[in-house]
């Protein structure tokens, strides 16, 4: 048996999650101290905090986990559920965890079988596997084709540049592993608000991340839906659920927009006219607030 702290370190988690993940009944200690209420977990609970963070790094919610884990969800909405999982890695070039190769690879081994009841043999098969690959420089070079495919037909195109509020004192209160954690779900949530406006096509948009706290994506479509999109980013990153890293957290982030004209060549300008409607929602002083800057 393993104290919780114990657990926690050998596992890569902190002790906080651990108890959201026993208050969601998704992850109970093997036993409670009756008389200090000090928890222990097993050797063989290793496998099952595994599988939460592995279907985590996909972008599965501690809900749709705990539906998997019980049992309850059926072959034909986890497939379709991994199916939207990997729509969302194509459109993050960058991702950092190779969501759409491991995705890519449950869904081989679901289509083998009836159930799903083999998951956890499934997701023990792909736990280990890592690829490199250089995300910035496909993103730059990707980027420089949506440019010129703009503008040899004269399109639309539009660069946000998306920064999270406050982030430093993500990493000072509750370390490095919560703030790439935060990071993490942020991304998730940018990519999730893409879904509504763009097909998932690597050619109708282009994510990373630029730097510790920053964003940076390029989408094919006009200033007025851009627009739009930046509002539900807002939106969408203040409802997330960080209760497992601190009750109530909350977080914000600032967006600038910027529309390419005949006068922009290269998607590095263009990023600059985005950054500037940053630092212009960023001296404003409210949350939340963006400033489209048309060239």
């Amino acid at each position: 048996m393993l104290k919780i702290g114990e657990f926690a370190k050998e596992n890569n988690i902190t002790i906080r999650a651990l108890h959201h993940y026993e208050k969601l009944g998704l992850l109970t200690p093997a036993k409670v101290d009756d008389f200090t209420g000090y928890r222990y977990y097993s050797v063989s609970q290793k496998e099952e905090i595994a599988t939460i963070l592995f279907l985590k790094s996909l972008g599965f919610s501690l809900s749709e986990i705990q539906e998997i884990a019980r049992g309850e969800m059926l072959k034909e909405h986890f497939t379709m559920m991994l199916h939207s999982k990997q729509n969302q890695a194509i459109m993050d070039r960058n991702s950092s965890d190779h969501r759409y190769e491991k995705i890519s690879s449950l869904l081989v081994c679901l289509s083998q079988h009836e159930t799903i009841t083999s998951i956890k043999e499934m997701i023990k098969m792909d736990i280990n596997q890592s690829h490199e690959m250089d995300g910035h420089e496909l993103f730059i070079s990707q980027a420089r084709k949506m440019v010129d495919d703009t503008l040899a037909k004269n399109s639309t195109l539009c660069a946000l540049t998306i920064d999270v509020d406050r982030f430093g004192r993500i990493n000072h209160t509750y370390g490095f592993q919560n703030g790439d954690n935060v990071l993490e779900r942020i991304k998730d949530a940018i990519v999730s608000c893409l879904q509504n406006y763009t097909p998932a096509d690597q050619y109708n948009s282009i994510l990373e991340r630029d730097g510790g706290d920053e964003y940076r994506m390029l989408i094919k479509m006009d200033l007025e839906k851009a627009t739009q999109l930046a509002e539900n980013i807002i939106q969408r990153v203040h409802q997330i659920d960080f209760d497992d890293i601190d009750e109530g957290l909350t977080m914000n982030v600032s967006i600038g927009v910027a529309a390419l004209t005949k006068e922009i060549h290269a998607p590095t300008q263009l990023f600059a006219y985005s950054t500037t409607a940053l630092y212009d929602a960023k001296a404003s002083g409210k949350k939340g607030v963006y400033r489209v800057y048309e060239s």
